[in-house]
């Protein structure tokens, strides 16, 4: 005989899969309403709870989802529901309950890799390197494979253990099975092979910073002299300071063998500057779809505009003259790092009225401005110096063909 409760169950079961359905085709509020009526009909079926967690993971709203999961650990303490909830306390930066319910996990299954990683992870998040080290070489010996051979050779990285973490970081390539995850490990091995490249680290050299950290070119601009780049808090570029930075710019890509078929403005203000490159070199202001561009910006206020373009474009390096933004991206080229507001001379950044039309105007007029500027400038005394840095020294540029990784 059917009872209420056979009843609720049969009911919340079947929305349970309602629910999976409406998640499969992406529909994460339908989802979360299906497996939230699944609970109601039946407060203790578990997997409608993991479910309604999981979605409100999804959407946001994570103590709506501890609630959840903490009731499913006290309707069924196995080890699935432990580590549900652990993996959430993490996310939510609970590391200390979250290592209480992967222990938990591990003390029932010792073998269960997938705790084992979580644990590892943990540690890894809470930066206890030499912890998170000797968990994920416990998970490497169940199951090899990229993640734990990944996070593994950061730990060592982080630790400044950078030979080390280049052997970690060749094996996951090893391991790697999608492009995504082939790219993020060449790109890890290529800046432990920047920072190999400086046996003794100097962090207030700036130069050395950018191009260790992510492979960009640091110029300096007329106050320094190329090598020895102090702190720019701001910038009013002169014309004499940005024709210093362009010739600076133009020497060392031709020195690189690069050309370009267009150098291309990513807005009004930064026109000047590509059309002087683009007189110097010959090269047009519109690219095509297929072009080898050069995209460049003169004050860079926050990155996403110049990010944006050079991703639009299919193959593009990109310059900036002053990059003020806090945002971790960064262009290939740089003039100076300034964090508070940049100007250059026919722009002010605090202008209410900036007269667009009178810029494209006069955007030729300043373009040959610059160019004379760059033709009269006196030879800079060291620039076969700051050439070598690049060309001979230091030459795992993001921007330009890898070295062959040995």
């Amino acid at each position: 005989m059917t009872t209420i409760l056979d009843f609720r169950q049969g009911v919340a079961q079947r929305l349970l899969r309602e629910g999976r359905r409406y998640e499969a085709k992406g529909d994460l509020s339908a989802a979360a309403d299906t497996y939230r009526r699944a609970v109601e009909m039946d407060p203790d079926f578990c997997p409608a709870r993991l479910a309604l967690a999981d979605q409100y993971r999804k959407l946001g709203r994570f103590e709506e989802a501890l609630e959840q999961c903490r009731i499913a650990v006290e309707l069924m303490p196995d080890a699935h529901t432990h580590l549900q909830l652990a993996q959430l306390l993490m996310e939510l930066g609970h590391f200390a309950e979250a290592e209480s319910a992967l222990l938990h996990v591990l003390r029932d299954e010792p073998e269960n890799n997938v705790a084992r990683f979580t644990l590892a992870f943990l540690y890894y998040r809470r930066r206890d390197y030499a912890t998170a080290i000797t968990e994920f070489y416990r998970v490497a010996q169940l199951d090899p494979n990229w993640a734990t051979f990944f996070f593994l050779g950061d730990c060592y990285f982080s630790l400044e253990r950078f030979d080390v973490a280049q052997r970690v970081w060749k094996t996951a390539l090893l391991y790697a099975t999608s492009s995504d995850e082939f790219d993020l490990t060449r790109n890890a091995l290529q800046r432990v092979r920047r920072y190999l490249e400086f046996p003794q680290r100097d962090y207030a050299d700036l130069k050395a910073h950018y191009y260790r950290e992510d492979g960009v070119v640091y110029l300096g601009t007329a106050e320094d002299d190329g090598l020895h780049i102090p702190p720019y808090i701001s910038h009013d570029f002169t014309f004499r300071d940005i024709a210093v930075t362009l010739r600076r710019l133009v020497a060392l890509l031709e020195a690189l063998g690069m050309t370009f078929d267009a150098v291309a403005p990513v807005d009004i203000v930064s026109l000047p500057l590509a059309l002087a490159l683009s007189h110097w070199w010959g090269t047009r202001t519109e690219p095509l779809p297929t072009d080898h561009v050069l995209l460049v910006q003169a004050l860079g206020r926050e990155a996403a505009s110049l990010r944006m373009v050079a991703e639009e474009q299919m193959s593009a390096i990109t310059f900036c003259l002053s990059v003020g933004w806090r945002e971790p991206w960064l262009p290939d080229l740089i003039g100076v790092v300034a964090p508070l507001k940049s100007s250059v001379p026919w722009y002010a950044p605090d202008a209410p009225h900036a007269d667009a039309q009178c810029q494209l105007d006069r955007a030729d007029h300043l373009a040959q401005t610059l160019l004379q500027e760059m033709h009269t400038l006196p030879p800079d005394p060291n620039l076969d110096a700051q050439l070598a840095y690049y060309t001979e020294q230091h030459r795992l540029l993001r921007f330009a063909p890898a070295p062959r990784l040995q």
